[in-house]
């Protein structure tokens, strides 16, 4: 999923999770 991650911070969305995690938000979501 380094794809997702990839366009997660592509994205630069301001969550209040951790950037470390931001494969598992994506999973969440």
């Amino acid at each position: 999923m380094t794809t997702a991650v990839a366009i997660w911070e592509d994205f630069d969305v301001p969550r209040p999770l951790p950037h470390a995690c931001s494969g598992q938000v994506t999973l969440n979501l």
